[in-house]
């Protein structure tokens, strides 16, 4: 495949004739952001709700059967 390698990258400036896609612009230019690198802050925040409130559960169940064996 001797066409192959004279495959070049597009142009990504927005002036372009010939726009591209955003997501390859973003690979291309070195920018494009993981799942990780978006969400992670949404999932670490999860983690500690859930923990909060996993917490706060076994201490309620706790004091609700400490109270009813009286």
């Amino acid at each position: 495949m001797p066409l192959a390698a004279k495959i070049e990258k597009p142009d990504t400036d927005k002036d372009a004739a010939i726009p591209a896609h955003p997501g390859a612009a973003a690979y291309i230019d070195g920018t494009e952001r993981t799942f990780m690198d978006q969400y992670s802050d949404y999932i670490w925040g999860g983690v500690l709700l859930l923990s909060v409130l996993g917490s706060g559960s076994a201490a309620l169940r706790h004091y609700i059967k400490r109270t009813s064996d009286d």
